[in-house]
């Protein structure tokens, strides 16, 4: 494969809500991901060579709430048709509902942990909506989207 060709990571955080690089990067070699291919994402032009190959990896957090950087990452991934939109929780989170990052277009949500994280990323893809704890998120503390 070349390294056109090799898929990426995409890594956004909600503005002002930084879980620190060093921290991110080793929790993704632990999850076996090639920190080569991992592209921090800064602001929404960071996204504009995204291929649907890709992958976005979102980082959670309690008090992040709305974050316009987060909603184009998911944005952007599904207009691209990227099939990993992965929600990370940062350490020491305790929400137990659905995060609104994750709600519109991400398909996992997930704790702070690499077999977490690996079996999104890799080929297991388990889609699970998770808590920071690990247990199945309440889905009902999402507002749902509502047509006129």
């Amino acid at each position: 494969m070349s390294q056109k060709d090799q898929r990426r990571v995409f890594v956004a955080q909600a503005e002002g809500q930084w879980v620190p690089e060093i921290d991110i990067l080793k929790l993704l070699s632990t999850a076996e991901i090639d920190l080569g291919a991992v592209k921090f994402v800064g602001d929404a032009g960071d996204l504009d060579d995204l291929t649907s190959s890709d992958a976005i990896v979102m980082i959670l957090r309690d008090d992040a709430g709305e974050s316009a950087l987060l909603d184009a990452a998911a944005f952007a991934g599904a207009r691209e048709g990227v099939c990993n939109i992965v929600g990370v929780w940062a350490p020491g989170q305790a929400q137990t509902g659905i995060h609104p990052a994750a709600a519109k277009y991400s398909t996992a949500q997930v704790p702070w942990e690499a077999d977490k994280v690996k079996s999104e990323l890799g080929s297991d893809c388990a889609n699970a909506f998770l808590t920071p704890e690990g247990e199945d998120a309440d889905p009902n503390e999402v507002e749902p989207n509502e047509c006129d």
